[in-house]
């Protein structure tokens, strides 16, 4: 039974995850503790910043993990797969992260550093070298994390999940002991960003060592000048400029409403929201684990033309995923406020932001299900629900703030996702399953009561 656990994707994703909620139950409320709560609410700015890594990456490494699982079909070693086709994938990839990585310095390097400036600004001199000196280590550990994501994509295609996310996990629980550790010992904003990431120098060199010394090593190995097959690349490079498309007018707009909040908020009011979104995107990761471990299998049972099998599979995992969100949320609304109030008296919750944040998360979580099924087609179509659902949220931020306040940013995100990112996304698998009412009632169905006694929770 132990040796079926370590080999379980969902439940090494599922170790993984815990390992950096962890950061969330027992780091957060040290910070918020140990803190100032101006230097709490960067503190959450730069955890903000650390989760672009989702943005830099540009959709670049799921797409990557889908087109090496294709190539593979049901084979998992070296002598049952294309291995030439699987090195020019490899090697255009290894030049495509580097200018993601340059790319990604002189964005982040830039807007990053004007979005920074209010809050340390409001500083005296000797905090705000202390805490530019912190979104510099941030910045170039951002780096590191793409630097990393290059090999995560053929680890899981290659059906080493578990051992990934169990050298994530590994990884996140010594960032989290040492940031704690030194957060109640020096009280200091820096040694804590110090600590948090250094352990991911770590996981890089981890994820080189297994992939250059393990059975696709002749896929990665250095040295090999072959002449490429410069169509296995070419014909992966439209999906990712449209997933591209779709991450950077998506996901960066939701993580963005954090930094307009820091610009208009005060700083109490301002980490909170920060909180409320990081716990959100964390609680997203972990109900993720269900469906997205299953991604290479997906493909190859598409691959194989089995739909039958396919469809089967995505009902279940997609409604697990669902109910752990959902039922993760319900909890959060009764023990996050009194929780904060125990660490903080300056920083609140207001239970019905996250009720709302929460049913906005459960509706974009079951169209990116539904986009993600779909994207097995090779019919990428991310940039666009992405796209609309990204202008939606931007011209309604800045309006919906001024009328309703704080709630009036996670009402844009509601209407972006529920008048058309979901109903979107959901009328493309109508391409993938002919009963297509049916997958999705089955899905509904085994998730409505828990989304049910979320909204409730909310009156």
């Amino acid at each position: 039974m132990l040796r079926s656990a370590l080999r379980s994707g969902t439940l090494n994703q599922w170790f993984a995850q815990a390992a950096v909620g962890l950061q969330l139950l027992i780091l957060l409320p040290l910070v918020f503790k140990n803190l100032s709560i101006e230097h709490a609410n960067i503190w959450m700015l730069l955890s903000l910043v650390s989760s672009f890594q989702f943005v830099a990456d540009a959709g670049v490494t799921p797409t990557l993990t889908r087109a090496y699982a294709q190539l593979m079909g049901e084979g998992l070693r070296p002598t049952e797969i294309n291995i030439t086709a699987m090195r020019s994938v490899w090697i255009e990839a290894q030049n495509l992260y580097q200018k993601l990585i340059i790319s990604s310095f002189l964005l982040f390097g830039s807007i990053g550093t004007l979005l920074m400036l209010k809050p340390i600004l409001a500083l005296n001199a000797e905090e705000q070298f202390s805490v530019w000196v912190s979104w510099f280590v941030v910045l170039f550990f951002l780096h590191i994390n793409i630097a990393s994501r290059r090999y995560i994509s053929l680890l899981q295609a290659s059906g080493q999940l578990a051992k990934q996310q169990r050298i994530h996990a590994v990884c996140s629980l010594i960032g989290f002991a040492l940031a704690s550790v030194l957060l109640v010992l020096t009280r200091d904003i820096l040694c804590g960003v110090l600590a948090l990431h250094l352990p991911e120098l770590l996981k890089l060199a981890w994820y080189k060592f297994m992939l250059e010394r393990g059975t696709f090593g002749v896929v990665v190995g250095t040295g090999r000048k072959e002449k490429l097959d410069e169509n296995s690349f070419s014909k992966i490079w439209t999906q990712i400029y449209k997933s591209a498309g779709g991450v950077l007018l998506g996901y960066s707009v939701v993580q963005l409403s954090g930094f307009y909040a820091a610009q208009v908020m005060e700083p109490a009011e301002s980490a909170s929201y920060l909180l409320i979104l990081r716990l959100t995107f964390a609680l997203r990761r972990f109900a993720n684990a269900p469906f997205y471990s299953q991604i290479p299998k997906f493909n190859r049972l598409y691959v194989k033309k089995d739909l039958g099998a396919l469809r089967s599979l995505a009902i279940k995992r997609m409604s697990v995923s669902m109910n752990l969100f959902l039922v993760g949320s319900l909890i959060m609304v009764f023990i996050l406020p009194p929780a904060l109030a125990m660490f903080s008296a300056e920083a609140a919750v207001n239970s019905k932001l996250w009720v709302c944040l929460s049913i906005a998360g459960a509706l974009e979580r079951y169209g990116a299900m539904s986009l993600q099924l779909y994207t097995l087609t090779n019919d990428v179509r991310w940039h666009v629900a992405n796209g609309v659902g990204g202008v939606i949220m931007l011209a309604l931020f800045h309006p919906l703030y001024l009328s309703m306040g704080a709630i009036g940013l996670v009402v844009s995100m509601l209407l972006a996702y529920g008048v058309f990112y979901m109903p979107y996304s959901v009328s493309l698998t109508r391409k993938l399953f002919k009963s297509v009412s049916q997958f999705h009632s089955a899905v509904i169905a085994r998730s409505s009561i828990a989304f049910i006694f979320l909204g409730c929770s909310g009156l």
